[in-house]
C-alpha cells in the first residue's frame, strides 16, 4: 500500500501543480522557472527535465533506469511512471527527492 504522502506528491508530480521551479515561479515563489541544481544548462525545471534531461541527476537516473528496465519499462518514451506499479513509483518520487528541490 502507498500512504497518502507519497500519493500526493506523486500527483503532484505527474500534473504539474507542484513547488518544483517551473511552476512555483507562476505562483511568484520562485524567481525564475529554470533549474537550480549545479552544472545545470538553465532549462525549465519540471518533472520531465528532470527525470530525463538534467546533468545534476544523470548518477541517480541511470539507477533509475535499471529499476525500470527490470519492471519492463522502457525509460526512455516516459511522460511518467505507469501508477499501477508501486515501487516504480516510490523510486521515482525518491529520484527527485535525491535533487534536493521541494515538490
Amino acid at each position: 500500500m502507498i500512504s497518502r504522502v507519497v500519493i500526493t506528491k506523486f500527483t503532484r508530480l505527474c500534473t504539474g501543480y507542484n513547488l518544483l521551479p517551473h511552476y512555483s515561479f507562476k505562483l511568484r515563489l520562485n524567481n525564475s522557472t529554470y533549474c537550480l541544481l549545479p552544472n545545470c544548462g538553465g532549462e525549465y525545471c519540471n518533472f520531465q527535465h528532470l527525470l530525463i534531461n538534467c546533468p545534476s541527476l544523470s548518477i541517480q537516473r541511470s539507477q533509475l533506469k535499471i529499476l525500470f528496465s527490470t519492471s519492463d519499462i522502457n525509460f526512455s518514451v516516459i511522460d511518467a511512471p505507469p501508477t499501477d506499479k508501486v515501487n516504480i513509483i516510490k523510486d521515482t518520487l525518491y529520484f527527485i527527492l535525491q535533487s534536493g528541490l521541494q515538490i
